[in-house]
Formats: C-alpha cells, sequence, structure tokens
C-alpha cells in the first residue's frame, strides 16, 4: 500500500505550524534578549591610566576665558609607577567635535590653539607630582559660549608592543579643558525620543532617549524616563546618565523595559538642564505589549487550525479511484 504524502505547500505549513509552537515557547522561557548600545565617556575614569603609568588633577578643567586676555591653570600630574617618566604634553582639538560639528562652524568651538604648556617635556620621579602650568590666551574676537580642547600627557619612555603588529604604542592620559567665554550664551537642547513598535510579542522594549545641543555652550543634562500604562498609572521610573553634551552634538541613551504585565503603555521623557533650569518633557507613541496567556492562546490555536487547513488540503487532491462493477456496464 503506499504511503500518502503531503504536498509542499502543506508541508511547509505543518512546519510554520511547529515554528510558530517553539517561538511561543522561547517568548515564555525568557523573550528576546534587546541589544542596545550605551555611548561610553571620553574621559579616563578618576583622571588615572595604569598603562601610562599617570594619575592626573584634575580630568576636567572648568575655565573661564576673557576675550584678548591671557589667564593660566595647572594640571597635576602624578607618576604612580616605580620607575621615572619621561613624559610630553600636546594640545588638541577635542574629538567630538572633529567628529560631529560641521568643517563650516568647527572654528567657533576649538580652542586648542589657545592653550600653550609653560613645560611640554618633563621627567618624573617615581612617585613624584608635577603641577603642570598651561596659559590661555583667546583672541580678541572669541566668541561667546564654550570653547573646548583636550591635553595629552604621552610617557616616550614607555612604548608598549602590540601582538598583532610590528607599531609600538605611547600610553597616554588627557585632561578635559572647557572654556566659556562671557556674552549672548544660549543654553539650548532639543529632546527626541524613539518610537517602539505598536504590536509585539516581545514584552521588552527598548526606548532611546537623544539630546541634541543646538546652543553654544555645553551642558549636563538630567532627568529620567518613566513608564506608564493607560489609566495613567506609573510602573518604571528610571534615571538618565549625566553626561556632558557639547554645543552642535548629540548624545543617546537607551532604556530597556520588561512590563510585568500586558497592557497598553507610553514612555514619558522629563529633561532638565542649564542655569536657570530649563524643562523638557515628551511622550512617546503609545505600544501594546501582549499578555503571556495571549501567546500561549494564539499558538494554541494556530496549530490545530494549520494542521487541520494542511489535511484538508492534502485531502482535496487525492482523488480516489472509482471501481466499476460488471453490473455498472452497459453494451
Amino acid at each position: 500500500m503506499a504511503t500518502l504524502r503531503p504536498p509542499q505547500k502543506v508541508r511547509l505549513l505543518l512546519t510554520a505550524a511547529l515554528a510558530a509552537a517553539i517561538l511561543g515557547y522561547g517568548w515564555l522561557a525568557g523573550g528576546f534578549s534587546g541589544a542596545y548600545a550605551q555611548l561610553e565617556s571620553d574621559a579616563t575614569s578618576g583622571g588615572q591610566n595604569q598603562a601610562a603609568g599617570l594619575s592626573i588633577l584634575p580630568a576636567i578643567i572648568d575655565h573661564p576665558v576673557n576675550p584678548g586676555k591671557t589667564s593660566g591653570f595647572s594640571v597635576g600630574v602624578t607618576n604612580i609607577t616605580q620607575r621615572p617618566l619621561a613624559v610630553t604634553t600636546d594640545v588638541k582639538l577635542l574629538a567630538e567635535i572633529y567628529q560631529q560639528v560641521d568643517d563650516s562652524i568647527r572654528y567657533r568651538y576649538d580652542a586648542s590653539s589657545w592653550i600653550s604648556p609653560e613645560l611640554p617635556d618633563f621627567i618624573l620621579k617615581p612617585g613624584q607630582t608635577r603641577a603642570v602650568s598651561f596659559s590661555a590666551e583667546p583672541p580678541a574676537d572669541a566668541g561667546p559660549g564654550g570653547h573646548y580642547a583636550k591635553i595629552h600627557f604621552r610617557v616616550v619612555n614607555g612604548a608598549v608592543d602590540r601582538p598583532d603588529s610590528s607599531t609600538l604604542i605611547y600610553p597616554e592620559v588627557s585632561a578635559l579643558v572647557l572654556m566659556s567665554v562671557p556674552g549672548e550664551v544660549e543654553e539650548t537642547l532639543e529632546l527626541k525620543l524613539s518610537r517602539p513598535a505598536i504590536l509585539s510579542f516581545n514584552p521588552s522594549r527598548t526606548i532611546t532617549v537623544e539630546l541634541a545641543n543646538t546652543g553654544n555652550i555645553h551642558v549636563i543634562p538630567s532627568g529620567t524616563i518613566s513608564f506608564a500604562d493607560g489609566t495613567s498609572r506609573m510602573h518604571a521610573s528610571l534615571a538618565l546618565e549625566p553626561r556632558l553634551v557639547l554645543p552642535g552634538t548629540t548624545t543617546a541613551q537607551s532604556f530597556d523595559w520588561r512590563p510585568a504585565e500586558g497592557g497598553i503603555y507610553t514612555a514619558l521623557a522629563d529633561i532638565s538642564y542649564g542655569t536657570p533650569l530649563s524643562q523638557l518633557r515628551q511622550s512617546s507613541s503609545i505600544f501594546i505589549v501582549l499578555p503571556a496567556w495571549w501567546v500561549v492562546l494564539v499558538v494554541m490555536a494556530a496549530v490545530p487550525i494549520t494542521v487541520r487547513f494542511g489535511l484538508n488540503q492534502a485531502a482535496k487532491r487525492v482523488k480516489p479511484k472509482r471501481r466499476v462493477l460488471a453490473s455498472d456496464k452497459t453494451d
């Protein structure tokens, strides 16, 4: 007796039903892991770099200046190794400004040419700390607002071999310099919330908060992003990580939230910044999280329906042969 084999279309339907069941089980077991990127701070943690063998203090210099006038500041540099270190100093344009700001306006924020070290090269004995002095001389036509640079302290006798190449790496530690020129200072941020998928079987949702500095001075915003249901009941409130946002740049932070139950939700960002304090508020579009029992119900209903449909299609394609009896024959 020949074995009845369903046609290819039916087999595909059965496979889809099985895949739906597996996905539903996987969702209940823990869901899909949502990946999100978080931007890292460029400032060296604590002003220390063990690879370079140096420690600096402060790691961030906030130094007000006046156009056409010279002023000074210093950075403490410490040798945290047990050997003498030869150190060289270099002042460069801040990388964030270089990467995000258009060439035509980049010069407005670049203060690297204003800063000069009094002693660009020096030697530190083991454990020694030296106060390295710098002079800052903005031009007479320096515009109001923020101007930025980064000071690099590089160890020239501490080269490190790269295992995958013949290049030598000279470790360094850097300090961020923030200079503000008085005048018409504009502290302005623009807030943008990402739009989550309206309906999804994945209970975890990722909301991204973007803050664009459209003013001419740096700001450090703070705030929260909250999640509320359709009755305005708050379910979670997550704090925004304080970050320095430079003029002409944008920073983004992502928040991954998994509600305890299904329902209709919205996200609300509440941001404050500047002096005097300014407020920004924005709500996301609604998104629907299906309860777990809905997923089970859909999977349980979809599997038998799909299987039955596939069998019916297979039955229609198989036509039984009619047996012709002798009595049915006519002359």
